[in-house]
C-alpha cells in the first residue's frame, strides 16, 4: 500500500508542478507503483495462502509489477486513442488536465527539440483548446508514440508468460492467468 501511495504522490506532484523532464525509468517505477501494486497485492496474497515458497512469491511480485506496468502503458493509450463512449471517461483526459503519461514521457522523448518544446508547452497551458489538444495529439502521433508503447507493452506480456512458463504448472489456471494478460494490453475499455 505504501508503494501505491507512493506511485500516485508521484503521479499528482509531476502534474501539479508540471514536471516533465521525467525519464521512462522514473515513469515506469510510478506506474508499478500505482498500478502494479495492487496487482501485485492481489497475486502476492493468492501466493501466500497457497503455500508457495519465499522464491515463488518474489518472482510472482516482479510478475505483478509489470503487469501493472502494462495494464498501465494501455490505460494511457486508451486516453488518446479511444472513443468516448467505449472509454467510460471523457477522451483526451490527461492531455487536458497536463498529465505526464506514459505517452507524453515516451514523446517527449523521442521527439525532436521544437516539437518537445511545443508539447511541453502546450501541456503546461492551463486553459487548453480543443486546438491544444489536436496539436499535441498531432505530436504523439508524428512520432509513433502510441505504436512503440503498444509493442513496449506487448513485450512485457510476452515477457511475463515467458516466466509464468517457468514457474507455473500447466493447467487451466495458468491459461486463464495468460488470458488475463493479454486482456490487459489489447483491451477497448
Amino acid at each position: 500500500m505504501t508503494r501505491l501511495h507512493l506511485g500516485q504522490a508521484m503521479d499528482i506532484f509531476w502534474a501539479e508542478r508540471k514536471i516533465y523532464n521525467v525519464s521512462w525509468g522514473d515513469g515506469q517505477k510510478m506506474s508499478e507503483y500505482k498500478t502494479g501494486s495492487m496487482l501485485k497485492f492481489a497475486i502476492l496474497t493468492g501466493g501466500i495462502l497457497s503455500g508457495l515458497n519465499q522464491k515463488r512469491v518474489e518472482q510472482l511480485s516482479l510478475i505483478a509489477a509489470k503487469m501493472g506496468l502494462a495494464f498501465q502503458i494501455r490505460d494511457d493509450i486508451l486516453d488518446i486513442i479511444a472513443n468516448n463512449n467505449e472509454w467510460g471517461k471523457k477522451k483526451d483526459q490527461d492531455l487536458y488536465e497536463g498529465k505526464l503519461t506514459s505517452v507524453i514521457v515516451k514523446t517527449l522523448e523521442i521527439a525532436k527539440k521544437n516539437d518537445r518544446h511545443c508539447l511541453i508547452a502546450l501541456l503546461k497551458n492551463p486553459k487548453k483548446t480543443q486546438r491544444d489538444v489536436d496539436q499535441m495529439q498531432a505530436i504523439i502521433h508524428k512520432y509513433g508514440s502510441i505504436t512503440v508503447l503498444q509493442d513496449i507493452a506487448n513485450d512485457i506480456i510476452d515477457k511475463i508468460k515467458i516466466s509464468g512458463r517457468k514457474i507455473m504448472p500447466d493447467n487451466r489456471y495458468r491459461k486463464i492467468f495468460f488470458e488475463i494478460c493479454d486482456y490487459l494490453v489489447k483491451r477497448e475499455k
